[in-house]
């Protein structure tokens, strides 16, 4: 309001108010004061008689200047009460919600056992996740749903990405980037994004330090989108199921009495940590939702955890920052068993609970580490790093890759003794669903299926006693970087054998096969990598440099009872194994699962190059499969033999198909 009082300066009030709303003692609503805000303006000067009406008078400068405060005066009312609406009249925006707290998470690597993925979103600065030392590497948090994406934080440890992306997925395989830098500073990074996506990881590709990546802490903010899959059920699947505890305060507190459907029943442990209390739901089933009703005695540490077999556990939820009161948890997990696990109280008594309720439906996932629920169909296995404890006859063609290497013609077998073991570094720790045993005529009839983070310490999600051969499918539960097929009794007198030991995952999450290390060179070989010295010279110093044992075993072979084409190798002198084998008609010799080709001269008959190449390329396709470094068979052979007619060893006597063939072989 304007007010003229003699001849003072009026004054310009305004009210910002408010309008919040309080209650006041009788019941009904009292609006609070307003805030006043007052701002001096000059006196209009009355008008001089004579005058026109309306007109200003005195200097043109006092009277723009007049002008200018009053106009001044007037603007700032009108943006004030313009600002004033707009902030009352707006729809509000909701508050962005930390996510990723908790959520099921995974890494392409792990530095050790004691830098987890899990570490980067539990909450707590002072666990971390980190790396291997190489490049690239990522992090990824599966949020349960679909969710809109508007921040993330990334507290570093001293080891930071100088380049990397912030990367959404709706499926866990397809990503795309809505953040990406090369410059990026280490310390803690706050950025604002905009995307949706059910995943959400952190993809590094250049380190600022020779160490891995390592993060304290990887939030996501957003709106979470609820649970995929079907809807989450309304009923509490614990309620009167079998609850046990790690232990009571006293008899009137038993595990029972949180899953009877009474609040006004309790259980309620003893003095110490860590308690549990565990649900046996009767059967596996996803689990979506839980809520804790706790009484005054509540944990402020503690996990949600599941297990199909009531022994191995997954988290499905985790929190160093519990609030009591009611808590309802959104969570994604697969188990028939069910627990809370608390590891700090927030006071001098036990955990105390009067209701534990469980709620099932939606997608869940099968152990807990990432994917959309479902069992993917990748193979995670393939290519990856595969040993084993032993190899049929220290054969080659047997070794322990050709169980992962993607092909059915191709086998693993071990030792005739009991027990044996095959092992995959899958690279990463994954949320493992499924494996699938191809065995070969010799398979184990006692077997475990186990997993890894570590590679010392081994979990068992699958065992039986009564294995029947074939092909085995065996739905499992289980995260783990390293994975294991155990065998303690053979069906046969034969070792164990396996055509192809695949491995599946929730969501198809896989992670990057490692390329080979770099071995260098054992030995001084100035022969090696010198173009420009003539090949003369390079044959004259390695001959030089080897000795005449050396020499007699390149030719003779080293007194072993290995095939005359597997030649031991001599790493002094940056010489190879190698591994030669006759064809064409297949690789024998002790390897196995020969196929028997076409004759060559028979096949030379059509004069046909496209079907010489495609003969070759299966020759190379065998070959390669059994690990063989050459084929001997590539030769033109004009010999002639009375103990066997034209010798078949070679591909034929024409020149010309013969090149045909080698040229398929080679493209393999």
């Amino acid at each position: 309001m304007f007010g003229l009082d003699g001849d003072s300066e009026p004054e310009v009030h305004f009210s910002l108010r408010e309008r919040s709303l309080s209650t006041s003692p009788n019941g009904g609503r009292r609006e609070e004061e307003p805030m006043a805000y007052s701002a001096p303006v000059q006196s209009p000067t009355p008008n001089r008689p004579g005058s026109p009406t309306g007109s200003p008078t005195g200097s043109p400068t006092r009277s723009r200047r007049r002008g200018r405060y009053l106009l001044l005066a007037a603007a700032t009312v009108l943006a004030l009460m313009a600002g004033l609406l707009a902030s009352t009249s707006s729809p509000a925006h909701a508050a962005a919600t930390l996510l990723s707290q908790g959520q099921p998470t995974t890494a392409s690597s792990q530095e050790n056992a004691g830098t987890p993925a899990s570490d980067a979103t539990d909450g707590n600065t002072a666990t971390r996740w980190s790396s291997a030392f190489s490049d690239p590497q990522w992090l990824q948090v599966d949020l349960g749903s679909v969710s809109t994406i508007s921040q993330v934080v990334l507290n570093w440890e001293n080891a930071y990405a100088t380049a990397f992306q912030i990367q959404t997925s709706t499926d866990g395989s397809t990503w795309t980037p809505i953040y990406s830098t090369t410059t990026g500073t280490g310390g803690t990074q706050t950025l604002n994004v905009s995307g949706s996506g059910r995943y959400v990881r952190m993809y590094g590709t250049a380190r600022a330090t020779g160490y891995g990546y390592s993060l304290w802490e990887f939030q996501v903010y957003g709106t979470s989108g609820g649970t995929t899959g079907s809807s989450c059920g309304t009923t509490n699947a614990a309620q009167d199921r079998p609850a046990t505890a790690s232990s009571s305060e006293s008899a009137a507190y038993p595990a029972s009495a949180a899953v009877d459907g009474d609040t006004t029943t309790r259980w309620s442990s003893a003095f110490s940590d860590p308690q549990w209390l565990e649900v046996d739901l009767g059967s596996a089933q996803p689990v979506c939702q839980v809520t804790l009703d706790w009484e005054a005695a509540y944990a402020t540490a503690f996990q949600i955890q599941v297990s199909t077999d009531g022994s191995t556990w997954t988290p499905i939820y985790s929190t160093t920052t519990g609030t009591g009161g009611t808590q309802t948890l959104a969570v994604s997990g697969t188990g028939r068993y069910v627990r809370m696990y608390g590891t700090a109280r927030a006071t001098g008594y036990g955990y105390s609970l009067w209701e534990f309720s469980i709620f099932t439906g939606g997608s869940g996932t099968t152990g807990g580490g990432g994917g959309d629920g479902t069992c993917g169909t990748t193979d995670a296995a393939v290519d990856h790093p595969t040993t084993a404890s032993s190899i049929q006859d220290n054969d080659p063609g047997y070794t322990a890759r050709y169980a992962t290497d993607g092909s059915t013609v191709t086998r693993w077998s071990s030792a005739s003794a009991d027990p044996q073991w095959l092992e995959v570094d899958l690279s990463g720790t994954l949320p493992i669903c499924a494996v699938t045993l191809n065995w070969e005529n010799a398979y184990a009839s006692a077997l475990a299926i186990q997993t890894s983070t570590d590679n010392t310490n081994w979990t068992t999600i699958y065992s039986t006693t009564t294995g029947t051969g074939g092909i085995q499918t065996l739905n499992v539960s289980g995260t783990g970087r390293y994975i294991r097929l155990y065998m303690t009794t053979r069906a046969t007198a034969y070792g164990d054998s396996l055509w192809s030991f695949s491995v599946y995952t929730a969501g198809n999450v896989t992670a990057s096969v490692p390329p080979p290390a770099t071995q260098p060179a054992p030995g001084n070989c100035p022969w090696l990598n010198e173009p420009s010295v003539a090949v003369a010279t390079r044959v004259a110093q390695l001959m030089g440099a080897m000795s005449q044992g050396q020499k007699d075993a390149m030719l003779y072979g080293d007194g072993s009872p290995a095939y005359i084409g597997q030649i031991a190798g001599q790493p002094s002198l940056c010489i190879p194994s190698l591994n030669l084998e006759d064809g064409p008609s297949g690789v024998g010799d002790g390897l196995g699962q020969v196929t028997q080709m076409p004759d060559g001269e028979a096949s030379a008959a059509t004069f046909d190059p496209q079907y010489e190449q495609a003969y070759g390329a299966a020759i190379g396709q065998e070959f390669a499969g059994k690990g063989v470094n050459a084929a001997l068979g590539p030769t033109v052979n004009m010999v002639r033999d009375p103990r066997w007619g034209r010798a078949y060893e070679t591909f034929g006597e024409d020149p010309y198909l013969s090149g045909e063939m080698e040229i398929g072989r080679a493209h393999v």
